[in-house]
Protein backbone atom coordinates (compact mmCIF):
# COMPACT_ATOMS: atom_id res chain seq x y z
CA UNK A 1 0.00 0.00 0.00
CA UNK A 2 2.82 2.68 1.17
CA UNK A 3 4.86 1.42 -2.38
CA UNK A 4 1.72 2.16 -4.73
CA UNK A 5 0.76 5.64 -2.84
CA UNK A 6 4.58 6.32 -2.98
CA UNK A 7 4.60 5.74 -6.61
CA UNK A 8 1.30 7.79 -7.64
CA UNK A 9 2.77 10.76 -5.27
CA UNK A 10 6.39 10.52 -6.80
CA UNK A 11 4.43 11.02 -9.76
CA UNK A 12 2.35 13.88 -8.84
CA UNK A 13 5.86 14.87 -7.54
CA UNK A 14 6.99 15.87 -11.30
CA UNK A 15 3.85 15.92 -12.72
CA UNK A 16 3.64 20.10 -12.65
CA UNK A 17 7.07 20.18 -14.86
CA UNK A 18 10.04 20.29 -12.58
CA UNK A 19 8.58 19.48 -9.38
CA UNK A 20 11.12 20.04 -6.85
CA UNK A 21 9.82 19.46 -3.29
CA UNK A 22 7.20 17.46 -1.24
CA UNK A 23 5.29 19.93 0.81
CA UNK A 24 1.80 18.22 1.26
CA UNK A 25 0.75 16.28 3.78
CA UNK A 26 0.15 13.20 1.86
CA UNK A 27 4.32 13.90 0.20
CA UNK A 28 6.17 14.23 3.28
CA UNK A 29 8.23 12.27 5.63
CA UNK A 30 6.54 11.94 8.93
CA UNK A 31 7.72 14.08 11.71
CA UNK A 32 9.25 12.53 14.98
CA UNK A 33 11.04 10.02 16.59
CA UNK A 34 11.14 6.90 14.23
CA UNK A 35 10.97 3.59 15.47
CA UNK A 36 13.27 0.61 14.82
CA UNK A 37 13.03 -1.07 11.70
CA UNK A 38 14.52 -3.46 9.20
CA UNK A 39 17.04 -1.50 6.69
CA UNK A 40 15.50 -3.62 3.64
CA UNK A 41 12.62 -1.79 3.90
CA UNK A 42 13.84 1.66 3.05
CA UNK A 43 12.56 3.52 0.05
CA UNK A 44 8.99 2.44 0.58
CA UNK A 45 8.11 4.74 3.49
CA UNK A 46 9.43 7.45 2.02
CA UNK A 47 6.60 9.40 1.17
CA UNK A 48 4.59 8.87 4.56
CA UNK A 49 1.54 11.46 5.75
CA UNK A 50 2.59 14.33 8.34
CA UNK A 51 1.30 13.68 11.40
CA UNK A 52 0.83 17.35 12.61
CA UNK A 53 0.67 17.00 16.45
CA UNK A 54 3.13 18.98 18.45
CA UNK A 55 4.95 22.27 17.74
CA UNK A 56 7.84 20.78 17.39
CA UNK A 57 7.04 19.07 14.47
CA UNK A 58 5.62 22.37 12.91
CA UNK A 59 8.90 23.93 13.09
CA UNK A 60 11.11 20.85 11.88
CA UNK A 61 8.78 20.43 9.01
CA UNK A 62 9.21 24.48 8.06
CA UNK A 63 12.89 23.95 8.36
CA UNK A 64 12.75 21.23 5.69
CA UNK A 65 10.76 23.51 3.72
CA UNK A 66 13.56 25.80 3.72
CA UNK A 67 15.85 23.24 2.88
CA UNK A 68 13.96 22.41 0.03
CA UNK A 69 13.87 25.85 -0.92
CA UNK A 70 17.76 25.98 -0.99
CA UNK A 71 17.96 22.98 -2.96
CA UNK A 72 15.45 23.46 -5.08
CA UNK A 73 17.35 27.29 -6.06
CA UNK A 74 21.05 24.86 -6.37
CA UNK A 75 20.06 22.84 -8.70
CA UNK A 76 17.98 24.98 -10.92
CA UNK A 77 21.02 26.81 -10.98
CA UNK A 78 23.41 24.13 -11.26
CA UNK A 79 21.46 22.91 -13.91
CA UNK A 80 21.14 26.15 -16.22
CA UNK A 81 24.75 26.94 -15.27
CA UNK A 82 25.86 23.65 -16.99
CA UNK A 83 24.10 24.26 -20.19
CA UNK A 84 25.38 27.51 -20.56
CA UNK A 85 29.16 26.76 -19.70
CA UNK A 86 28.62 23.47 -22.20
CA UNK A 87 27.28 25.75 -25.24
CA UNK A 88 30.13 28.12 -24.49
CA UNK A 89 33.19 25.31 -24.37
CA UNK A 90 31.25 24.51 -27.54
CA UNK A 91 31.54 27.62 -29.38
CA UNK A 92 28.29 29.50 -28.70
CA UNK A 93 28.96 32.35 -26.50
CA UNK A 94 25.08 33.66 -26.07
CA UNK A 95 24.63 32.73 -22.17
CA UNK A 96 27.82 33.16 -21.07
CA UNK A 97 27.58 36.66 -22.57
CA UNK A 98 24.36 36.91 -20.10
CA UNK A 99 25.98 36.05 -17.21
CA UNK A 100 24.15 32.64 -16.65
CA UNK A 101 27.61 30.35 -16.06
CA UNK A 102 27.61 31.45 -12.59
CA UNK A 103 25.71 29.58 -9.21
CA UNK A 104 23.82 32.52 -8.15
CA UNK A 105 20.33 31.90 -8.60
CA UNK A 106 19.37 35.54 -9.20
CA UNK A 107 21.18 34.90 -12.72
CA UNK A 108 18.39 32.49 -13.10
CA UNK A 109 15.15 32.82 -11.48
CA UNK A 110 11.52 33.48 -13.73
CA UNK A 111 9.75 35.40 -11.84
CA UNK A 112 6.66 33.07 -11.97
CA UNK A 113 8.59 29.83 -12.13
CA UNK A 114 10.79 30.51 -9.23
CA UNK A 115 9.18 32.70 -7.37
CA UNK A 116 5.29 33.33 -7.68
CA UNK A 117 4.64 29.59 -8.10
CA UNK A 118 6.83 28.23 -5.51
CA UNK A 119 5.21 30.48 -2.98
CA UNK A 120 1.83 30.21 -3.81
CA UNK A 121 1.94 26.66 -3.46
CA UNK A 122 3.93 27.04 -0.14
CA UNK A 123 0.60 29.16 1.04
CA UNK A 124 -1.69 26.86 0.00
CA UNK A 125 0.25 23.54 0.77
CA UNK A 126 0.58 22.06 -2.59
CA UNK A 127 4.04 20.66 -3.73
CA UNK A 128 6.09 23.48 -4.21
CA UNK A 129 6.48 23.17 -8.20
CA UNK A 130 8.69 25.90 -10.45
CA UNK A 131 11.20 26.42 -13.40
CA UNK A 132 14.17 28.47 -13.82
CA UNK A 133 14.67 30.82 -16.53
CA UNK A 134 15.66 28.88 -19.63
CA UNK A 135 19.09 28.83 -21.16
CA UNK A 136 19.87 30.84 -24.49
CA UNK A 137 21.66 29.07 -27.05
CA UNK A 138 21.92 29.62 -30.53
CA UNK A 139 22.99 26.00 -32.29
CA UNK A 140 24.27 27.83 -35.24
CA UNK A 141 27.47 28.96 -33.12
CA UNK A 142 28.03 25.68 -32.61
CA UNK A 143 31.19 24.00 -34.26
CA UNK A 144 29.58 20.37 -34.41
CA UNK A 145 25.95 21.38 -34.61
CA UNK A 146 24.68 17.79 -33.70
CA UNK A 147 26.73 16.68 -31.10
CA UNK A 148 27.40 20.42 -29.22
CA UNK A 149 23.49 20.67 -29.26
CA UNK A 150 23.95 17.01 -27.78
CA UNK A 151 26.53 17.72 -24.93
CA UNK A 152 24.91 20.78 -24.31
CA UNK A 153 21.26 19.46 -23.14
CA UNK A 154 22.89 16.39 -21.56
CA UNK A 155 24.84 19.22 -19.52
CA UNK A 156 21.99 19.77 -17.30
CA UNK A 157 20.96 16.94 -16.06
CA UNK A 158 24.50 15.45 -15.85
CA UNK A 159 25.41 17.96 -13.33
CA UNK A 160 22.24 17.29 -11.17
CA UNK A 161 23.81 13.76 -11.04
CA UNK A 162 27.28 14.96 -10.01
CA UNK A 163 25.60 16.74 -6.72
CA UNK A 164 23.80 14.21 -5.89
CA UNK A 165 26.85 11.41 -6.18
CA UNK A 166 28.40 14.14 -3.85
CA UNK A 167 25.46 14.15 -1.54
CA UNK A 168 25.31 10.14 -1.40
CA UNK A 169 29.02 10.55 -0.76
CA UNK A 170 28.34 13.56 2.59
CA UNK A 171 25.52 11.52 3.80
CA UNK A 172 27.79 8.27 3.76
CA UNK A 173 30.47 10.09 5.88
CA UNK A 174 27.69 11.25 8.10
CA UNK A 175 26.43 7.83 8.69
CA UNK A 176 29.73 6.27 8.99
CA UNK A 177 31.34 8.45 11.51
CA UNK A 178 28.79 7.89 14.16
CA UNK A 179 26.00 5.70 15.48
CA UNK A 180 23.79 9.14 16.39
CA UNK A 181 24.71 9.98 12.56
CA UNK A 182 23.64 6.49 11.33
CA UNK A 183 20.53 6.75 13.11
CA UNK A 184 19.77 10.39 11.03
CA UNK A 185 20.90 8.80 7.69
CA UNK A 186 18.68 5.63 8.47
CA UNK A 187 15.95 7.36 9.51
CA UNK A 188 15.72 9.80 6.29
CA UNK A 189 16.05 7.08 4.34
CA UNK A 190 13.01 5.35 5.18
CA UNK A 191 10.72 8.58 5.88
CA UNK A 192 11.71 9.91 9.51
CA UNK A 193 12.49 13.00 10.48
CA UNK A 194 13.91 12.75 13.80
CA UNK A 195 13.99 16.19 16.17
CA UNK A 196 16.20 14.84 18.71
CA UNK A 197 19.84 14.45 17.01
CA UNK A 198 22.10 17.81 16.92
CA UNK A 199 23.01 15.78 13.06
CA UNK A 200 19.47 16.50 11.76
CA UNK A 201 19.50 19.74 10.28
CA UNK A 202 22.66 19.56 8.07
CA UNK A 203 21.81 15.93 7.12
CA UNK A 204 18.43 16.61 6.14
CA UNK A 205 19.58 19.55 4.24
CA UNK A 206 22.15 17.17 2.17
CA UNK A 207 19.02 14.76 1.86
CA UNK A 208 17.41 17.35 -0.20
CA UNK A 209 19.88 17.81 -1.98
CA UNK A 210 20.09 14.85 -3.36
CA UNK A 211 16.59 13.69 -3.75
CA UNK A 212 15.33 17.19 -5.47
CA UNK A 213 18.38 16.76 -7.73
CA UNK A 214 17.46 13.12 -8.53
CA UNK A 215 14.07 14.54 -9.94
CA UNK A 216 15.44 16.91 -11.50
CA UNK A 217 18.26 15.36 -13.57
CA UNK A 218 15.49 12.23 -14.57
CA UNK A 219 12.62 14.26 -15.27
CA UNK A 220 14.49 16.68 -18.16
CA UNK A 221 16.32 13.26 -19.44
CA UNK A 222 12.37 12.51 -20.57
CA UNK A 223 12.55 12.68 -24.37
CA UNK A 224 9.80 15.11 -24.32
CA UNK A 225 9.70 18.87 -26.31
CA UNK A 226 11.39 20.82 -24.62
CA UNK A 227 12.99 18.65 -22.09
CA UNK A 228 16.69 18.35 -22.50
CA UNK A 229 16.23 14.66 -23.51
CA UNK A 230 14.24 15.62 -26.48
CA UNK A 231 17.11 17.34 -28.13
CA UNK A 232 19.07 14.10 -27.83
CA UNK A 233 15.49 12.05 -29.42
CA UNK A 234 15.48 14.73 -32.36
CA UNK A 235 18.84 13.95 -34.21
CA UNK A 236 18.04 10.54 -34.07
CA UNK A 237 14.81 10.92 -36.23
CA UNK A 238 14.41 11.12 -40.05
CA UNK A 239 14.00 14.49 -41.19
CA UNK A 240 10.54 14.38 -41.92
CA UNK A 241 9.71 12.78 -38.35
CA UNK A 242 12.50 15.21 -36.83
CA UNK A 243 9.93 18.51 -37.97
CA UNK A 244 7.15 17.25 -36.73
CA UNK A 245 8.82 16.66 -33.57
CA UNK A 246 10.21 19.74 -32.59
CA UNK A 247 6.91 21.10 -33.93
CA UNK A 248 5.31 19.57 -30.62
CA UNK A 249 6.82 22.58 -28.46
CA UNK A 250 5.33 22.78 -25.05
CA UNK A 251 1.96 20.43 -26.18
CA UNK A 252 4.20 17.39 -25.04
CA UNK A 253 4.84 18.66 -21.51
CA UNK A 254 1.27 19.85 -21.40
CA UNK A 255 0.75 16.17 -22.45
CA UNK A 256 3.01 14.97 -19.72
CA UNK A 257 1.87 16.71 -17.32
CA UNK A 258 -1.71 15.98 -17.26
CA UNK A 259 -1.72 12.04 -18.95
CA UNK A 260 1.97 11.15 -17.86
CA UNK A 261 1.37 10.77 -13.92
CA UNK A 262 1.68 7.14 -13.55
CA UNK A 263 4.76 6.85 -15.92
CA UNK A 264 6.06 9.51 -13.90
CA UNK A 265 5.61 7.41 -10.98
CA UNK A 266 7.29 4.21 -12.44
CA UNK A 267 10.24 6.30 -13.83
CA UNK A 268 10.96 8.14 -10.45
CA UNK A 269 10.20 6.49 -7.74
CA UNK A 270 12.68 3.39 -8.22
CA UNK A 271 15.79 5.65 -8.51
CA UNK A 272 14.46 7.26 -5.33
CA UNK A 273 14.39 4.05 -3.71
CA UNK A 274 17.29 2.88 -5.05
CA UNK A 275 19.57 5.43 -3.25
CA UNK A 276 17.40 5.23 -0.14
CA UNK A 277 18.32 1.99 0.49
CA UNK A 278 21.54 2.68 -0.42
CA UNK A 279 21.43 4.93 2.28
CA UNK A 280 20.07 2.26 4.81
CA UNK A 281 22.55 -0.15 4.06
CA UNK A 282 24.80 2.25 5.42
Amino acid sequence: MHTRAARHLAARFLWLSVVLSTGNLEAKPSLGRAPQHDSAHGGLLYFRRIRRQTKPRMTLQHVDIFFQIVAFLFAISIHESAHAWMASRCGDPTARMLGRVTLNPLRHIDPIGTVVLPALAMISGFPVIGWAKPTPVDPRNFRNPVRDDVLTSVAGPVSNFIVVLGSVAALAAISLTSASGNAVVKNLSSGFLTDVNGLMPLTLMVYEFMQINILLGIFNLIPVPPLDGSHVLRHLLPESIRNAYDRVGMLGIIVLMLFGGRFLGKLLFPVVSFFNAILAKL
